[in-house]
């Protein structure tokens, strides 16, 4: 914080918007600390006021849901008359994280297996045009169908692969489409 930040100190603001975003209360220490070069000292009647007034806000189970959705860490600062429904809804919403993560993360690795299966399609295509040119030794073919062969068991193996993670992935996007239809019947 500047001096002038320090000397203004609207410290119930400062406190509300710290509380709001649910931040912890052990906040106010970083502004002493910044405040100290100034001799200035917070007002921490005034920043707990507005703390606990911001808290009442971050907490509601709406923004619990919110919170757990964005797959953010909850750092327990609700009191605990307000603490039960933030707790619900962040748990409903992390699920949600979860759910939308692992389908996401399939994604990736079917994205990851297609790009492996398409150089290897690439690969074996140049292998299987060294074997038929006129211009490869005949001891190199042997090789070169060696090379064909495992090359060809490695398609076999990403295309299993493939279909593997496409099951999975539907498994968990109709997981994911439940979901989503058990919270749009419960609002």
């Amino acid at each position: 914080m500047s001096q002038r930040e320090c000397q203004l100190g609207d410290w119930r603001t400062a406190g509300f918007d710290d509380g709001v975003r649910g931040a912890s209360m052990t906040r106010v220490a970083d502004y002493r600390k910044a405040c100290s070069k100034y001799n200035i000292s917070p007002d921490l009647a005034a920043y707990r006021a507005g703390y606990d007034l911001g808290l009442e806000t971050y907490c509601r189970d709406s923004n619990g849901f919110a919170v757990g959705a964005r797959g953010a860490v909850y750092e327990g600062v609700c009191p605990t008359a307000l603490e039960g429904p933030f707790l619900n809804g962040y748990r409903q919403g992390h699920h949600l994280y979860e759910l939308q993560s692992a389908v996401s993360g399939i994604d990736g690795q079917i994205a990851g297996r297609r790009h492996q299966l398409h150089e290897v399609e690439e690969r074996l295509a140049e292998t299987q045009a060294q074997i038929i040119s006129d211009s490869t030794p005949a001891d190199q073919r042997a090789a070169l169908l060696v090379k064909a062969y495992e090359l060809s068991e490695r398609h076999g193996r990403l295309e299993s692969e493939i279909a593997e993670l496409e099951r999975s992935l539907g498994t968990q996007q109709e997981e994911l489409r439940r979901f989503r239809e058990s919270l749009a019947y419960n609002q």
